[in-house]
């Protein structure tokens, strides 16, 4: 007997046919980002890759439905596992970490991120968050820091739905970011809000190798003082030689009554200017750069005029 053979258009069409019927659910075809979605800066990992990755996913998951198998029980990049969301803790008025059980241990290297997946209204929704603390073998959870937007799509979903006990889509790690220990004689690190999960990731990783002397500078912006996020993580890793940060408060009226001692606070925005001051040495030094999309394309540019190499900017 030859053995039966299905191709994934016709199990899909078989499926379908199924689904009619009321005997099988299968999951809503991703949507496609529209071009306004893509900010053309050169992310490490762009929106219409991440949707490529999402058909292919989507392809797998159909087949798998189809074929009776079990979806997978640990994180990995290219299959969604649910995990139990474990603790909700708030940081200030906007912002909450959320900490889910991981399923095993999964080796998450500083400035990787993991793909987060929710069905809102029929749709499959994506979005990228930096785990704040790398995983260790003893510690078999991920935290992630999630900034709610009052129109964001998603992050409106999250405040409004996320319950402790949930389960959640979560798909990774991902990430091109490497770190040669001494290549570079300077890290200007330029983050704003949430952006500051991966660059804290990074220091800490280079800060606890004694043989590692690159210095790191941290320019972080934020609207006020209340909404500085992992300040204790800052001044941890501040008590090393080699990092150094300068906080810029968009939005606070009384910036010097807000500081404390050893902080190193400043009205207003980051700047070309407050770049350049920053290049010692162009050559041997590499810009990273995380935030919000206007963030990112207003940094990039200041590089662009200040003509630091593309090579030596990484975006995540």
């Amino acid at each position: 007997m030859l053995p039966f053979v299905i191709c994934f258009c016709q199990a899909i069409s078989f499926g379908q046919s199924l689904h009619q019927r009321g005997m099988t659910t299968l999951p809503p075809r991703p949507k496609p980002p529209s071009e306004s979605d893509c900010c053309n800066s050169g992310c490490d990992l762009c929106v219409k890759d991440i949707h490529e990755q999402e058909l292919k996913i989507w392809e797998n998951e159909c087949n798998n439905i189809l074929l009776g198998q079990a979806p997978k029980s640990s994180l990995t990049p290219d299959t969604y596992t649910k995990c139990r969301l474990l603790d909700i803790k708030s940081v200030n008025h906007n912002t909450s970490v959320y900490t889910f059980d991981s399923l095993g241990y999964v080796e998450i290297k500083p400035g990787q991120h993991l793909i987060l997946r929710e069905l809102i209204e029929g749709i499959s929704v994506t979005r990228q968050y930096t785990p704040i603390a790398v995983p260790n073998p003893q510690e078999l959870t991920f935290k992630v820091l999630i900034k709610h937007y009052i129109n964001g799509c998603i992050t409106s979903h999250i405040k409004t739905k996320w319950q402790v006990g949930d389960e959640v889509e979560w798909r990774g790690p991902h990430g091109m970011f490497l770190h040669s220990p001494n290549k570079y004689m300077k890290y200007i690190m330029l983050a704003a809000g949430t952006g500051i999960a991966p660059m804290i990731n990074v220091c800490k990783d280079i800060v606890r190798d004694d043989g590692d002397i690159t210095t790191l500078r941290l320019l972080y912006a934020c609207k006020t003082y209340e909404d500085i996020l992992l300040s204790s993580d800052l001044k941890q890793v501040a008590s090393h030689w080699n990092f150094t940060y300068k906080t810029f408060l968009s939005q606070e009226k009384e910036v010097e009554k807000k500081r404390s001692y050893g902080e190193n606070l400043v009205s207003g925005k980051i700047t070309k200017d407050d770049i350049d001051l920053e290049l010692i040495n162009p050559l041997s030094t590499r810009v990273l750069i995380c935030g919000t999309r206007e963030f990112n394309s207003a940094m990039i540019d200041h590089c662009n005029q200040l003509n630091i190499q593309t090579e030596h900017i990484f975006k995540f």
